[in-house]
């Protein structure tokens, strides 16, 4: 990931929102994932801004 950053092939603040997700799955460890429907609908957002930037990156290195 970090590789994609620092080439900017992947956006510095979609790698960011990554990393809060990273860190509700670790609070998830100890309480449920998501306690607010806000949450939960912020990860599903992120998660496909992930997966659309992801293809866009294989359509260009095709």
């Amino acid at each position: 990931m970090r590789n994609l950053v620092e080439t900017k092939a992947f956006p510095k603040d979609l790698a960011k929102k990554i990393g809060k997700l990273t860190s509700y799955r670790a609070r998830a460890d100890y309480e449920p994932i998501f306690t607010e429907q806000e949450e939960a609908e912020e990860a599903i957002k992120i998660g496909e801004d992930v997966f659309n930037k992801g293809q866009e990156i294989l359509e260009l290195s095709t």
